[in-house]
């Protein structure tokens, strides 16, 4: 199950996007360091709402992680991309999934990876975080692949060959 990958190489303009989140990311240092700027990076990707619906128990556990994001985890996979023989060699049955109200970025990646996977996109409500904002809806739109790998993957059992969705 992929929700909207963030492979910055599938990206109409990666700069754009990578120029227009460090800023984000630097004002947001400058004021307040790196939880404030974490905060600020989460409620860009997945909106104020969501944010704001998460229990204070929940943001403060995420905020406390910020140094390790900044640190070790921001910018570690901006440059990677599987190669052909890569995607290929998935045997994974795969379910591309991508948000109604997601940046336009997050669809034009998940466009260019369907192509190369040669599979559809199926779009789900809400937003980056639609676990958080329309989680039935989500619930619902993976249920039908979920069920059908679990049945095709064991039968009395036996495990079947694995196919692509």
């Amino acid at each position: 199950m992929l929700h909207e990958p963030a492979l910055f190489r599938l990206f109409d303009d990666p700069n754009e996007v990578r120029n227009s989140l460090t800023r984000l990311i630097k004002e947001a240092m400058e004021a307040g360091g790196p939880a404030p700027a974490l905060e600020r990076f989460i409620r860009f990707a997945g909106g104020d709402a969501n944010w704001e619906r998460l229990e204070p128990a929940v943001q403060k556990a995420m905020l406390a992680s910020a140094n390790t994001y900044f640190g070790v985890e921001a910018g570690a996979f901006d440059s990677y991309l599987p190669d052909e023989e890569t995607l290929a060699s998935i045997t994974t049955p795969i379910k591309l999934l991508v948000s109604e109200h997601s940046h336009a970025f997050f669809s034009e990646a998940a466009g260019r990876l369907a192509g190369r996977l040669g599979i559809e996109i199926t779009r789900t409500p809400g937003t980056h975080f639609p676990y958080l904002d329309h989680p039935r809806e989500l619930a619902q739109t993976v249920k039908p692949f979920l069920r059908r790998i679990s049945a095709e993957t064991s039968v009395g059992g036996a495990r079947l060959p694995e196919t692509r969705d």
